[in-house]
């Protein structure tokens, strides 16, 4: 039995005309793949906000087709002895610095180190713990480009302690950040460049007509 031979091309060796079929063709499915992706890394970033910043963000919505939406409320009990009503809604330049500290020294954290030597012939073990001290935030919490827009508010901190902000304005200045890099990064995933990117990374080979050979 004779066997047809099928020549294929890769994404750039591909007509104008094939290169828009193979767009459209895998659009919904690379930009699908992407937002699952993205959505479970900036929810896992948004419990350790939660953490660090003594809050619980309700009622959120973000995504491809609407406007992002949230709102807090704050419910840390590591703080438990603050007057949260005091704290949060008054605009005191010492209380928002307050309550930036404490945030600050858990996102920092630190970490212990020990040091074991010996000296004038007896053995000596000590335990510290050390704070170390970065020149700015960067992929703080997590790690992940989630987190960039809380670099932003503790990098930029002074500003809003200038114009004298409420600790709720501070949040919700972090969160209004938050939410909207999510929905750029969403609606990027949807974006021609994006795709042409993500079609020539994966090395698809179609073909003449633009369909994906698999």
């Amino acid at each position: 039995m004779r066997q047809e031979t099928i020549t294929l091309y890769k994404f750039d060796e591909l007509s104008k005309e094939a290169r828009e079929k193979a767009i459209e063709s895998l659009t919904e499915i690379l930009a699908q793949s992407a937002d699952e992706g993205d959505n479970s890394e900036y929810e896992d970033a948004l419990q350790e906000i939660e953490k660090a910043f003594g809050i619980k963000v309700t009622n959120y919505c973000v995504g491809s087709y609407r406007l992002y939406d949230f709102n807090f409320k704050f419910t840390d009990s590591r703080w438990k002895n603050w007057d949260w009503d005091d704290i949060t809604e008054k605009n005191d330049p010492s209380l928002l610095l307050r309550y930036f500290n404490e945030v600050d020294n858990y996102c920092r954290k630190g970490k212990y180190y020990s040091i074991d030597y010996y000296k004038d012939g007896k053995y000596s073990y000590k335990r510290r713990y050390s704070k170390v001290i970065f020149p700015e935030y960067s992929c703080m919490l997590t790690g992940t480009w989630c987190t960039n827009a809380v670099d932003d508010v503790m990098n930029n901190f002074w500003d809003y302690y200038r114009k004298g902000f409420s600790v709720r304005e501070f949040i919700n200045e972090m969160l209004d950040k938050f939410f909207s890099y999510w929905e750029e990064d969403l609606n990027y995933h949807w974006s021609r460049e994006y795709i042409e990117e993500e079609i020539e990374a994966a090395d698809f080979e179609f073909t003449e007509n633009g369909e994906r050979y698999c």
